[in-house]
C-alpha cells in the first residue's frame, strides 16, 4: 500500500512490483502479487476501488476514489 501512496495514479506492472517489494525473494510469481492487491482490496472495505487494474499488465491507486 505504501507504494501506490507514494506514487499515486503510477501504473505499475506486477514485475515492477515484484522487484520493488521483494526484489531479494526468488520464488515470487505474477501471481502473489494479484493476491496481496486483493488482500489490501479486502482491508480497504469500502474504499476498495481505489486500487484499479489494467488487464494483463499491473495496478494503480486512484487517490481520487477516496
Amino acid at each position: 500500500m505504501a507504494l501506490f501512496a507514494q506514487k499515486p495514479d503510477t501504473l505499475f506492472s506486477r514485475e515492477r512490483i515484484i522487484d520493488i517489494i521483494w526484489k531479494e525473494t526468488p520464488y515470487i510469481t505474477e501471481r502473489t502479487v494479484d493476491v496481496h492487491i486483493v488482500r489490501l482490496r479486502k482491508k480497504l472495505g469500502k474504499y476498495s476501488d481505489a486500487i484499479t487494474s489494467r488487464t494483463g499488465y499491473g495496478y494503480r491507486f486512484n487517490a481520487d476514489v477516496l
